[in-house]
Formats: structure tokens, sequence, C-alpha cells
């Protein structure tokens, strides 16, 4: 089971950062959400609090994230609160569905709306 424990232990561990092993481990299991869509994205920002002294001595707090949406998920969105079983782990800020189709082909190709720039 992932829990902010297991998280620290890795990082400590494996001599990573605690918010880079967070951010693998999110990109890893996805997020659980309420919603109809099976992606997502947002902009994030990192708690302000002791587990993550490194981020804020850098100044390194905002972050955007494009995620699955795993309903088994230990982390989960809820009131825009990003969690890893009752620990804040951040603010979800404006998560929507990511579709990603004006940047690369999705579904089989199915999706294909496409914007190159050409230089001549």
């Amino acid at each position: 089971m992932l829990t902010v424990e297991s998280v620290a232990h890795l990082a400590e561990r494996y001599h990573i950062p605690l918010e880079d092993v967070f951010f693998i481990a999110l990109n890893i299991n996805g997020v659980n959400l309420e919603c109809d869509y099976n992606r997502m994205r947002m902009a994030f920002r990192l708690a302000d609090n002791k587990l993550f002294e490194y981020a804020k001595q850098r100044g390194e707090l905002d972050y955007y994230f494009a995620l699955p949406v795993n309903q088994d998920s230990p982390f989960a969105i809820i009131d825009n609160a990003l969690l890893l079983q009752n620990t804040v782990i951040g603010q979800a800020i404006g998560p929507t569905e990511d579709i990603c189709d004006s940047h690369y082909p999705r579904r089989k190709g199915t999706s294909s709306r496409m914007y190159l720039s050409r230089t001549h």
C-alpha cells in the first residue's frame, strides 16, 4: 500500500527528493477523481508544509500534470485538494478532461486535429 511513509522511505533509500517520488507515484497510479472521462489535467500547487521543504527552499511549488483517472488510485482529488490517503499533497487547480487532440493523436488516431507549423 502506498503511504506517505512508504514514499518517504523510497526517497531516503534512493536519495531522491521526496517531491519527485510523490510525482512519480502520481504519474504511475493516476488519480481517483469523480468524473466521466479517463484522463485529466490540472495546474497543481504543492502543499506548503514540512514534507516538501526541498521544493519550498527552491521556490518550486507550482506544477502541471496530465494524469490517468484511476478509481483504484491511492491519490484522490476531493474539494480541490490532492490527497494521498488522508494527507494533503497540494491543491488541484482547474482539473478538467485531458483530450490532448491539439498536440498529438489519441484514441488510435481517431482524434487528429494536429496543429503543425511550417518554416520555409
